[in-house]
């Protein structure tokens, strides 16, 4: 907090005392005079310098019977300001009073002034004090970085006094320059607004946000998520009159009016459900036929062993994608309208899993996606399961406590271009905000290319040898006298100012990625990858690429037993596909196995009142409304892929290598 409040009366002297802009009334020049405008300015610039000393010398020795009141008030809050960061802050108190009964002219300077002595009170620990001279400054008059100082000062008095409302009204101002969701959602300042809002009884909540006659995004994006507790807590006729009325006031927010509209949909959904009706959608010709195929099996052996186990029987209604994302909606679209599915299993691959889930979330209808669904998070809802674990699921398990201590928290991202990229950089920006994580390199690439030797450079600090050309010019001179032949591809060493290196590839384009790094001596080098990198391609050349790491599915002993029951009833063993397959119908089974739901509502409530699930592959948590998959960390080491914790969270084998950045 002493941070906020010695930056609140810094921009003062920066801001405050170079010239006043009036709202209303009298003009600059009314009040102050260019030849004491000049003479601050002159002070201004010593404390700037750090000639504080000096700087309140001249202004003590000022005399003040020669000036306008509003001069008089500047001075004074400048000298008030000097003593608040000595840490005078009875002082400071003296001058900022003083000022305050000069400054009724210059509303901006007294908002100021009120601000700077709500802060000495704070800094005294008068708590009553600091939020009565708060309430009385007009912040309609403050410049927004002095309005955002304000509302920080205010959330924490009010923290302090234990006044709830307070607390919500000053977060929400705070908030209030944010214009997109996706920020909105990143901030932590928000994460305490829901905190403090959701501690308030529902009258008081609904009562608050009424209050706000303008539009503001986070005021619209609560009032959304009051209606979706209404409507799940049985209230639906209320949750329909407020849905009314927050698509009314966030008619410049498309993001909530799609959320509001999906929303109104769901609830305007009244087909009946079959809870013995599953239906699947997956790619049945050409060259992805082979790929369904396989999905159809793992889908097959799960129902058998249903079966076999007494389970109930269900009808599976197969639909062909026939490869394309659009087709696939239809297809969807089709199975919950005519057919009454309660479940859709789907999404084999990207390109078709998000068209599929979007029109999946439109009936609300659950969606087992057998790929990941690259959308931004607040698109996802607690109706979509993502078998292979979510973006968000793989940067948790990254972003987890014991993976930061044991990588570091100096990280970079090299992401393709596309839905998958940008799925990843944004929730990777949203993790390394929250974890205190420095982002020292961000670039992309395309995956059509196979050379990448441009995007590593300037990752590397090779590729801009302007900044270091004193560097360069050293270098090449020592390698001069060398007497070696080998040829050099660069005389600059990289510049490691990371600890990690996060590479959401492919293994294929991991295999043209990775060599790059070493290419330029950046090597080893600690990097990360996704659940894709289970692979034998990349096992193969691991020793050669430096020291990689992923997240994936742990194998247990289960998913041995079914590999054995799989081979003796197919005659081969399963891979990836199959293994997802069925799991994707056994997490189905989990939730309508013994149950008998009338309506999809009913199958709605019961999903969002759920903590997990449990599949052959792994466990899926409910998080902020959305299913995340428990992940490990494993490294491929000696063409082996190894665990790096145990099952208590104690390191496996070697710690990762030291960059530039750790030592």
């Amino acid at each position: 907090m002493r941070r906020v409040i010695v930056y609140a009366i810094l921009s003062v002297l920066i801001a405050g005392c170079g010239g006043i802009q009036m709202l209303s009334g009298p003009t600059k020049e009314d009040l102050y005079t260019e030849r004491f405008l000049m003479n601050v300015g002159a002070i201004k610039e010593k404390y700037r310098q750090g000639r504080d000393v000096e700087a309140l010398r001249e202004l003590l020795a000022m005399n003040e019977d020669g000036l306008m009141p509003s001069e008089q008030a500047m001075r004074r809050n400048f000298i008030g300001a000097i003593y608040f960061s000595k840490s005078q802050f009875e002082k400071a108190i003296v001058h900022f009073d003083t000022a305050l009964g000069r400054s009724v002219l210059d509303k901006e300077l007294t908002a100021r002034i009120q601000l700077n002595l709500a802060s000495s009170y704070y800094k005294l620990g008068n708590m009553d004090k600091t939020f009565s001279t708060l309430m009385l400054i007009d912040n309609g008059k403050m410049v927004e970085g002095d309005s955002q100082k304000f509302y920080l000062l205010w959330y924490k008095v009010a923290k302090e006094l234990g006044r709830d409302k307070d607390e919500v009204r000053s977060l929400i101002g705070y908030l209030t320059p944010v214009k997109t969701l996706q920020k909105l959602k990143g901030e932590q300042y928000f994460n305490y607004l829901m905190g403090s809002y959701f501690k308030l009884d529902q009258r008081s909540r609904l009562r608050l946000l009424e209050h706000f006659d303008e539009s503001i995004l986070c005021v619209s994006y609560l009032a959304y998520l009051e209606v979706e507790k209404l409507y799940y807590s049985g209230k639906k006729n209320d949750a329909k009159d407020y849905l009314k009325w927050v698509s009314d006031r966030s008619e410049s927010y498309p993001e909530i009016v799609a959320l509001a509209d999906n929303f109104s949909s769901k609830m305007g959904n009244y087909s009946m459900i079959d809870t013995n009706s599953i239906g699947i959608v997956i790619p049945l010709q050409k060259r992805r036929a082979t790929y369904g195929r396989r999905a159809l099996t793992g889908i097959d052996s799960a129902v058998k062993e249903i079966i076999a186990a007494g389970g109930k029987t269900y009808q599976l209604l197969v639909e062909d994608s026939m490869g394309s994302g659009s087709v696939g909606a239809l297809k969807v679209k089709k199975l919950i309208e005519q057919h009454h599915v309660s479940a859709i299993i789907g999404g084999l691959f990207p390109d078709e899993a998000i068209k599929e889930y979007l029109e999946a979330k439109k009936h609300g209808t659950m969606f087992i996606s057998l790929s990941e669904v690259h959308l931004p998070r607040e698109e996802k809802d607690h109706l979509l399961i993502e078998i292979p674990g979510s973006v968000e699921s793989q940067i948790n398990s990254i972003f987890s406590d014991k993976m930061l201590n044991f990588l570091g928290k100096k990280a970079a991202i090299v992401y393709p271009k596309g839905n998958l990229g940008e799925s990843y950089v944004s929730e990777f920006w949203r993790k390394a905000n929250l974890h205190g994580v420095e982002v020292n390199g961000v670039i992309n690439y395309d995956p059509k290319q196979t050379q990448y030797g441009k995007e590593i450079k300037n990752l590397l600090g090779l590729h801009f040898t302007r900044e270091r050309q004193e560097e360069l010019d050293i270098q090449k001179n020592v390698h001069s006298l060398e007497r070696s032949r080998v040829r050099r591809v660069n005389n600059l060493t990289p510049q490691l100012d990371f600890d990690w290196v996060f590479v959401p590839a492919y293994p294929n384009d991991a295999l043209q990625l990775l060599p790059t790094f070493k290419y330029y001596d950046a090597y080893p080098i600690n990097i990360v990858g996704g659940p894709s990198w289970r692979s034998k391609k990349l096992l193969a050349e691991s020793n050669q690429l430096g020291r990689l790491y992923f997240v994936g599915d742990e194998v247990s002993s289960n998913e041995k037993i079914f590999a054995k029951k799989f081979k003796s009833r197919y005659g081969r063993n399963p891979r990836l596909i199959e293994v997802r397959s069925y799991d994707s119908f056994s997490i189905i089974q989990s939730i309508l196995g013994d149950k008998n739901f009338t309506s999809r509502d009913e199958l709605d409530i019961y999903i969002r009142g759920q903590e997990h699930f449990q599949a052959l592959t792994g466990r899926w948590n409910q998080q902020d409304g959305i299913w995340m998959k428990d992940m490990t960390p494993i490294r491929l080491r000696r063409r082996k892929f190894e665990k790096v914790f145990d099952g208590q969270g104690e390191l496996l084998g070697a710690e990762p290598v030291k960059t530039e950045a750790q030592e």
